[in-house]
């Protein structure tokens, strides 16, 4: 119970910031969320005032309380240029096609609509989904054979992006796109620490020295 507890308050956190970058309280805004997992994201946009849409390739819903649409590929079943913002929430890692994946967001989207795009950067210390360190830097083969050692999967079923890759993506299928990485990482520093606002800029003038190892990368794209 107490995990749970935890789980559910992370996700909030998740849609407190997702809600802070780009929606920002415009909740006339028509948002898709593509993988939403358990759902819990999307239940706090939705008890916010949010119209969401939402889509998975299995239907791993706490509750259905928000439209829902199970997929089995990239491919997404709606017509061009409907939503005012898609949301991409740790998913592009576990895709087959990351580059249609993409397009296919900036074809759902509306011309002057937004894409909310997060995922772990290959060069992290520490890989995310196992917590294993350094696993996303080694070549596939070697990352699988680690974790069949570790008897912890068959396979490494993730492929993560380093910020050059994901920016040759999205300049292929966006007109504009914009790092919030920067951004993110200070507002979590003041709501997580209790340094002040001198310290904080302090710290994030060493920002471009280890943005290379930032667990995250934050886009947002139109």
């Amino acid at each position: 119970m107490k995990k749970a507890h935890v789980v559910t308050k992370d996700r909030i956190k998740k849609a407190q910031k997702i809600e802070k970058i780009i929606l920002k309280g415009h909740i006339e805004k028509k948002v898709l969320s593509v993988g939403v997992g358990s759902g819990l994201v999307e239940e706090y946009l939705i008890s916010q005032g949010y119209d969401v849409v939402g889509v998975d390739v299995v239907d791993s819903r706490k509750s259905s309380s928000f439209p829902f649409f199970k997929i089995k590929s990239e491919i997404l079943p709606f017509k061009d240029n409907l939503f005012d913002v898609v949301i991409s929430n740790h998913v592009i890692e576990h895709v087959d096609n990351q580059h249609l994946h993409l397009s296919e967001i900036a074809r759902v989207k509306k011309s002057n609509g937004e894409l909310y795009l997060a995922t772990p950067n290959k060069w992290s210390i520490i890989e995310p989904h196992y917590h294993i360190a350094f696993l996303s830097w080694l070549p596939h083969f070697l990352s699988s054979m680690l974790l069949r050692l570790l008897k912890r999967n068959n396979y490494y079923d993730v492929n993560e992006l380093t910020r050059r890759q994901l920016e040759s993506m999205l300049r292929k299928n966006f007109t504009v796109f914009l790092s919030k990485t920067e951004d993110t990482l200070m507002l979590e520093l003041k709501s997580k620490t209790k340094l002040n606002d001198q310290l904080i800029d302090l710290i994030m003038l060493f920002y471009p020295f280890f943005r290379i190892i930032i667990p995250t990368h934050i886009y947002i794209a139109k």
